[in-house]
């Protein structure tokens, strides 16, 4: 008994003692232990810490005529380099903020948004900084363009550091304990992210005589990019077709178009669907390079997309990857033709965080970036790269689905992430018909066994076939009627 109470009692202490220690150690973790200075943020309810660089201001004026600006630089809880800052000018109010995009190696640094507008700051002797704006930000008068002087030190430092044993540039921030985050343009780039005419198109004969035609269109003057409106014309229970026509009203366009016209108007031959950007915008840039977005490049027939084209579609902020490439008939997917379901995985884990990097060196001309920003030397315009994209299927369509012989790929994130390679598996190949499975066919699962083998209708199992579980045992071989065993 006396053993036993020993037991329990030397068990209590050392219980005890865990608490105080884990205690001690959570307490500890409050503090950073640098010393430096955090702030935290409540975003609906999710607390994130960032540590501060500073805070700048200027203000001149008085009362109702009073303007100014207030920008503060910090890490983020991610380690990535951000500004956020406001000006005012009487009522006009503009704002700015994201993960800054370059740091040169002169200490100044850059941060440009999508549209073209954003600040590019540059440290001064007395300890400030100045700030030089570019586009439109907010609205009237307000500017972030000033002398700023520091009102709140934190205790980050910023640092550029330059790889002067490599041709390429090295961007990298330094933080007090000397923790570097450092990512080169070859190393993300790799073999994911392209050129609009360097993509590794399926069709490159064809594609390569598209990719003429968008060679002229980046030397163009820039005139030569009408506004294209979209025509919608069918009945309420008829086929609804949409075609484009130029337009002089700028508020109506969908897009900026370079090619050839017919005597109506409308796209006819090989033409350029690019984002619509404004004139003023484009000729008030202080960038040397002017970016846009390019959404499809092939064959046009009385304003319908027709014959062989590529199509493009934004994934995400700045990040562009392929929708389609084949035939057209009438503005729809007609004839052999290949559709995409989204970035390749292992390109969107390299390169997804860092596109806004190779677009800012773009603005201003780099020669590093000329792979991925082509300069030919004729109009400002440049457009965004590609992703290497994941095809989804591979087929015959008409009226833009799969219809006739045809194959379905679908991603397995996890084995992509995990062989460190994007894994796409075959997930259907056999017939279809208006976009789901009908006749023969076989469905597999995604390590490449079959799951089913036999005739579909409507997408299920229907008429002779043979079912298998994911270890090859046949669960059904026979008929099978509208997915069921019959």
């Amino acid at each position: 008994m006396g053993t036993g109470k020993k037991k329990a009692g030397m068990l209590k202490k050392i219980v005890i003692m865990l608490i105080v220690v884990f205690v001690l150690f959570s307490v500890a973790g409050l503090f950073d232990e640098r010393g430096k200075e955090t702030v935290s943020t409540d975003t609906e309810n999710n607390e994130a810490e960032y540590n501060l660089i500073g805070t700048y201001s200027w203000t001149q004026g008085e009362n109702e005529d009073t303007s100014g600006a207030e920008i503060t630089l910090y890490y983020d809880e991610a380690k990535n380099l951000c500004i956020y800052g406001n000006s005012w000018a009487g009522a006009s109010v503009g704002e700015v903020g994201g993960i800054v995009t370059d740091l040169f190696d002169d200490g100044s640094i850059a941060y440009i948004d999508e549209a073209g507008a954003g600040v590019t700051i540059y440290p001064t002797a007395s300890g400030g900084i100045r700030v030089e704006e570019h586009g439109m930000i907010g609205e009237l008068e307000a500017t972030f363009s000033g002398e700023y002087q520091r009102v709140m030190e934190g205790t980050e430092n910023l640092a550029v550091l330059e790889d002067t044993d490599s041709e390429e540039q090295t961007y990298s921030y330094e933080t007090d304990d000397s923790k570097n985050k450092e990512q080169t343009i070859g190393d993300m780039t790799g073999q994911y992210l392209f050129a609009v005419q360097n993509y590794p198109y399926e069709n490159k004969k064809k594609a390569d005589k598209l990719m003429k035609t968008y060679k002229k269109a980046m030397k163009a003057d820039i005139d030569q990019f009408v506004y294209l409106e979209e025509v919608k014309t069918g009945f309420i229970l008829g086929e609804r077709k949409i075609h484009y026509k130029k337009t002089v009203h700028k508020e109506d366009a969908v897009y900026r178009y370079f090619g050839k016209l017919n005597k109506k108007n409308e796209p006819d031959g090989t033409g350029i669907l690019l984002e619509t950007w404004t004139d003023d915008a484009y000729e008030l840039s202080n960038y040397p390079r002017y970016i846009t977005a390019v959404y499809y490049i092939g064959g046009f027939k009385n304003g319908f997309q027709n014959g062989y084209g590529i199509e493009y579609t934004k994934l995400k902020n700045h990040e562009y990857i392929l929708a389609y490439e084949g035939e057209y008939k009438n503005g729809k997917y007609d004839g052999n033709g290949i559709t995409y379901q989204g970035a390749n995985s292992i390109a969107e884990e390299n390169i997804s965080k860092d596109s806004m990097m190779f677009v800012n060196k773009a603005y201003t001309a780099d020669s590093e970036v000329e792979k991925l920003f082509p300069y030919y030397n004729g109009n400002k315009l440049i457009t965004y790269p590609v992703i290497l994209s994941n095809k989804h299927y591979v087929a015959a369509f008409k009226n833009g689905v799969p219809n006739g012989k045809g194959k379905e790929f679908s991603p397995n994130t996890y084995q992509a992430l995990k062989q460190g390679k994007d894994y796409l598996y075959l997930r259907y190949d056999g017939k279809f018909k208006k976009g789901s499975y009908d006749g023969k066919g076989t469905l597999y699962f995604s390590n490449g066994d079959i799951q089913y083998k036999g005739k579909f209708k409507n997408g299920r199992y229907h008429g002779k076939g043979t079912l298998y579980d994911d270890h090859g045992k046949i669960l059904h071989k026979g008929k099978f009627k509208r997915g069921e065993v019959e």
